[in-house]
C-alpha cells in the first residue's frame, strides 16, 4: 500500500502530465479544471513540475548540474522577466 505522501506525489505528477497534455493538444481551457480541486498548496506543487520539466527542456544533460549553465540561464530568465514586465505595463 502506498504512503499518503507517495499517493499525492502521484497526483501531482499525474497532474502536471496531464497539463503537459493539454497544452501539446493546444487547448488552454482544459487546464482550469484539471486544478479546480487542488488546494493552493497542489497547484503549487504543480507549477514547480511544470517549470521544473521546462527547466530540463531548455539545458542540455551535461549542463543540468553545471553551476555556471544555470546561473547563465537564470540570467537569460531574469532578462526575460523584465522585458516581459516592460511590455506590459506599456
Amino acid at each position: 500500500m502506498a504512503k499518503p505522501d507517495e499517493g499525492r506525489a502521484a497526483e501531482i505528477q499525474a497532474r502536471t502530465f496531464a497539463i503537459m497534455l493539454v497544452a501539446l493538444d493546444g487547448q488552454a481551457a482544459d487546464v482550469e479544471p484539471l486544478l479546480d480541486d487542488l488546494s493552493a498548496e497542489d497547484v503549487g506543487d504543480v507549477a514547480h513540475g511544470l517549470a521544473s520539466m521546462a527547466l530540463l527542456s531548455m539545458l542540455k544533460r551535461e549542463d543540468r548540474r553545471d553551476p555556471v549553465m544555470r546561473a547563465r540561464l537564470g540570467e537569460q530568465l531574469r532578462g526575460l522577466i523584465l522585458e516581459r514586465q516592460s511590455r506590459a505595463q506599456g
